[in-house]
């Protein structure tokens, strides 16, 4: 619930900011409408908002859905704020770990990045839920201790309007 309302933030200031969103990307990708893309992105989160509704509905709340919609979180928030807190950093890196099947079915570009991500989290690709979080959590503890991630997070929210006026 806490990753979608960050996430529905992000994606409101991003479209205040003329910032191109994750979910501005999927939605062109997919061609669709952005209010489609949102509307699936925050389909969880809308059920718990309206529980009131109807109190004895029932959710299939699979933990891993929710992986998704925090890596959006944390990306636009990188994206908007042009840096991220290391827990950020880690968990987008993390995610991306996981996420692609075949390495080598990406554009040439994208392939080095992505097999150095996953050769820092040794072991994610096939381990087990608990086991993936323990191997996240042991590169979040080295990663605090690296200056080198330490990133300037802009805090000036400015909204296109704005940016264009005197």
């Amino acid at each position: 619930m806490l990753a979608s309302a960050a996430r529905e933030i992000l994606t409101t200031l991003g479209d205040k900011m003329g910032v191109e969103t994750l979910l501005h990307v999927m939605s062109e990708w997919k061609g669709e409408p952005l209010k489609e893309t949102i509307k699936k992105a925050h389909g969880f989160a809308r059920f718990f908002k309206h529980a009131d509704m109807d109190p004895t509905a029932f959710l299939e709340f699979p933990e891993d859905e929710v992986d998704g919609i925090l890596f959006i979180a944390c990306h636009d928030f990188g994206r908007i704020t042009r840096g991220m807190p290391v827990h950020a950093q880690v968990y987008e890196a993390f995610f991306l770990a996981q996420s692609y099947k075949h390495v080598s079915k990406l554009p040439l570009r994208n392939q080095r990045l992505v097999r150095n991500i996953i050769k820092a989290y040794p072991g994610v690709r096939s381990a087990d839920r608990c086991e993936k979080k323990r191997i996240g959590l042991a590169v979040l503890e080295k990663a605090f201790v690296d200056p080198a991630l330490r990133m300037e997070i802009n805090r000036d929210i400015k909204l296109a309007l704005e940016a264009v006026q005197p």
